[in-house]
């Protein structure tokens, strides 16, 4: 596999929660671990690239706490009535800004809002930026 950049693999790991996300709507069984595989294109686990496993499987084991978290800062709004895209770039910024050392605050927050940007509706980063901003310590 050739070597991806960190903006690459965060939107393979954007695109796994965004699955499951979407298999827990509808009530589905699936696999997490081959979400990520089908996503980067290999038979086994250990072939993603430490990033990409790292925080997707950081993502997945804290999830509960990260929407909490997130809901938290949802102004008038909840969590289960977000686009999945959205939630899954405010779940991808929140385990990376605050359960990781990879980045500091501002890099992961510009980093979700690009993603933001490219993947949702236009001027809705705004509320990716400020939900992450003190959701993020």
């Amino acid at each position: 596999m050739d070597e991806l950049s960190r903006t690459e693999e965060r939107i393979k790991v954007m695109q796994g929660l965004y699955e499951v996300f979407a298999f827990d709507e509808n009530k589905t069984d699936y696999d997490a671990t081959s979400i990520l595989c089908q996503l980067f294109n290999v038979d086994n686990f250990d072939l993603i690239p430490n990033y990409a496993k790292y925080v997707y499987t950081l993502a997945l084991d804290n999830l509960n706490e990260s929407i909490v978290l997130i809901d938290k800062y949802l102004n008038k709004w909840t969590f289960s009535r977000l686009d999945n895209v959205a939630k899954a770039i405010l779940v991808l910024g929140v385990t990376e800004g605050n359960l990781t050392t990879l980045s500091n605050k501002k890099i992961v927050i510009n980093s979700m809002v690009e993603l933001a940007k490219k993947f949702l509706k236009s001027g809705d980063y705004k509320y990716i930026n400020a939900v992450l901003d003190k959701a993020i310590k």
